[in-house]
């Protein structure tokens, strides 16, 4: 079985940027691994998230220049929010059909740093991925059908809403002690937005760079990784349906299907790997991080898991159990495509320390099109 054998992420909210030199000593362990597998004569592959800005450039320099390829045989790249489970998966298949030893997944996003290299405007016309229908006004679109096809109210949704933000600042605090929450802010209708206030949008005010290492269990015997440094990738499933602002309805579903792709991702799962993941997480075995970039996503998450039964178990639920494992996008940060890949890296330590033994972490793209899930178990002596 593939396993995570290593993860790590960096964060920084400057601008300033992260020069090769610091990407090579944050990550001189993966460069060590990169370079003791090649010289063993292992298969490796290679998988880039890209950025928003220079995408081509970007894995070709991080790979040459980062971590020290001389050669590569076989190197993809993804362009969504769901994309590094989407990668997981692929490395997953690659390493459990026998294809490579070992697929380094990485992703570099400098959207602070380009903010200020490029000008803001430069910036926001590469997010314009829809031409003029903004993510805001998708998403608020989303909301409101949701609103419709639950019998919900839309003040009922803007509360919950703040209960969502609520639960992400809780986590948030824990981690960071002495951080200070921004104002909840305006609604903000002018952006086409009335039901969502700035803290419950994805922020990408930062510069980050983030990897994890799919191997077999012999490579990682090789790397002397101690098993319970590893990671056991027990399911990966991904969905897409059509990306258009026109489809909205189409991704939130027809008559009694909430976000159709997205359930029979958890079918799939489930299947797969003949756990219930909503038994597990109410015994505490199971840590959840769900992609929070605005609120109709964690909660189609939450009612279509089975988490919540109705939208009135919902409130009671985000009061009790954090959903996410850094504050989620609002808070943690949002670089673009890698949030996800911020997770995934930071669960061998996470699940190290923690009682559960499972975590499941969530993949969101584009306006709720794309959809993934992966369910990681900690490796055997941990």
């Amino acid at each position: 079985m593939a396993q995570i054998i290593y993860g790590k992420k960096v964060i920084d909210k400057s601008g300033t940027g992260i020069t090769d030199l610091e990407l090579k000593e944050i990550f001189s362990q993966a460069v060590s691994y990169n370079r003791r597998l090649r010289a063993g004569g292992q298969r490796v592959a290679y998988c880039f998230i890209d950025p928003l800005m220079h995408a081509f450039e970007a894995a070709n320099h991080f790979y040459f220049s980062v971590m020290e390829c001389q050669v590569i045989g076989k190197l993809n790249s993804y362009r969504t929010g769901a994309s590094p489970i989407h990668a997981l998966h692929d490395a997953r298949l690659l390493v459990d059909h026998g294809l490579y030893d070992a697929v380094f997944i990485f992703g570099y996003e400098p959207l602070q740093s380009n903010r200020k290299r490029y000008g803001r405007e430069a910036v926001m016309q590469a997010m314009d991925i829809f031409k003029g229908i903004n993510l805001l006004s998708c998403y608020n679109g989303l909301a409101q059908l949701m609103c419709k096809k639950l019998g919900m109210s839309e003040r009922d949704f803007i509360h919950l809403a703040d209960l969502l933000y609520e639960n992400y600042s809780r986590t948030y605090l824990r981690l960071h002690p002495q951080g200070k929450l921004p104002p909840r802010g305006p609604f903000m209708a002018e952006a086409g937005a009335p039901l969502f206030r700035l803290t419950d949008c994805a922020n990408p005010n930062l510069d980050f760079a983030a990897g994890i290492i799919v191997a077999s269990p012999q490579a990682a015997d090789t790397l002397g990784v101690p098993a319970a440094r590893r990671l056991d990738i027990l399911s990966t499933h991904s969905a897409m349906v059509e990306a258009s602002p026109h489809n909205l309805a189409g991704i939130v579903g027809g008559p009694g299907r909430l976000f159709p792709h997205l359930q029979q991702l958890f079918v799939a799962l489930q299947q797969e790997s003949g756990l219930n993941p909503v038994g597990e997480w109410q015994r505490q075995n199971l840590l959840l991080d769900v992609y929070t970039c605005y609120p109709p996503i964690p909660l189609a998450f939450l009612l279509v898991g089975g988490f919540a039964t109705s939208i009135e178990q919902l409130a009671p639920l985000l009061a009790a159990v954090e959903i996410t494992t850094d504050g989620g996008l609002n808070l943690g940060g949002a670089p673009w495509n890698n949030p996800v890949l911020a997770s995934l890296a930071d669960m061998p330590a996470l699940l190290a320390r923690e009682k559960a033994s499972l975590a499941l972490v969530h993949g969101n793209g584009g306006i709720g099109e794309a959809q993934a899930l992966a369910l990681l178990q900690k490796g055997a002596g941990s």
